[in-house]
């Protein structure tokens, strides 16, 4: 069924996460919920790191917003796709219940079979991709209070519905997490293939270069440490990372968070603190773009 965390700083918000089933963990990185019990006419904010894509199902009638970048989606779609990203997503809302679940390359590939990189740092009704399923998985998951079960049944009836997918693509997820794998030249040696059959699959199914990839795996690793550690740890963990300098760091900052690390810090996000703790607790990576992808 999963565990629930609430927000220390807000016992009114809290997280819930569950592993999907085993025949479905390379497709799926997690379901996840958030609920929000603040008053009628209060808000609150939180942000999401650059991560993959997922599905966020709304269940109460208060809409939440969200921007990505320079985008901004408010009201959210009840049933809405989120594009692989490469900014930070802030979110406003208000009281209410969102129930998702996350994406791995390999489940975009097989469940969407769309272009990622015309989905990237973008949210979308689920309907215009999924017009017949949309409505079959919003009913499963309004239908019980155990989503876990919900979407690992429909999941399985859609992997049973769907062509393989090529396994080029685990391997390539693969390798973006592998911290010693931090160059194009090293990506194609150990794929086998050229720089420009490298970009396609990049950016078909991942939705963005395989040099945007790897800086956004990097940065997220140092991201996720850095939040763990107080201040005057950070200037090593940058130089550990592979970073020249504080500059570099302060560059890729301003790329994936649109903001300076201190004003990220600052930065209220009760909901984020709770579900790094809890999703590692359970998943064993904090930040889904840091999910381990199995490659066959």
């Amino acid at each position: 069924m999963g565990q629930v965390a609430h927000c220390p700083k807000d016992q009114r918000l809290s997280t819930w996460y569950a592993k999907p089933a085993p025949h479905l963990a390379r497709y799926i990185t997690a379901y996840d919920a958030y609920r929000s019990r603040i008053g009628p006419g209060e808000e609150a904010v939180d942000v999401i790191p650059p991560g993959w894509a997922a599905i966020r199902l709304t269940l109460t009638p208060d809409r939440w917003a969200a921007r990505i970048g320079p985008r901004c989606f408010d009201p959210l779609p009840y049933d809405a796709l989120f594009g692989p990203t490469s900014h930070a997503t802030s979110t406003r809302f208000g009281p209410g219940r969102v129930v998702c679940a996350g994406l791995t390359p390999l489940g975009w590939a097989r469940f969407v079979a769309r272009d990622a990189s015309r989905f990237a740092d973008r949210i979308t009704p689920l309907a215009g991709v999924w017009p017949e399923r949309a409505a079959v998985l919003r009913a499963a998951v309004e239908g019980t209070d155990d989503h876990k079960a919900a979407f690992d049944a429909f999941f399985t009836d859609l992997l049973e519905r769907t062509e393989p997918e090529d396994e080029e693509i685990g391997r390539l997820a693969s390798l973006l997490l592998d911290p010693a794998v931090a160059t194009i030249t090293g990506l194609t040696e150990r794929l086998n293939v050229d720089a420009r059959h490298l970009g396609r699959v990049s950016t078909r199914h991942f939705g963005f270069t395989p040099k945007l990839l790897l800086r956004r795996a990097r940065f997220l690793r140092v991201l996720i440490r850095m939040l763990q550690v107080e201040r005057g740890k950070w200037k090593a963990l940058v130089i550990q990372a592979g970073y020249h300098d504080q500059s570099h760091f302060v560059r890729d900052c301003q790329l994936f968070l649109d903001m300076p690390m201190t004003a990220f810090v600052r930065r209220p996000k009760p909901l984020l603190e709770a579900s790094l703790r809890l999703r590692a607790a359970i998943l064993g990576a904090p930040a889904q773009s840091l999910h381990p992808v199995e490659a066959r």
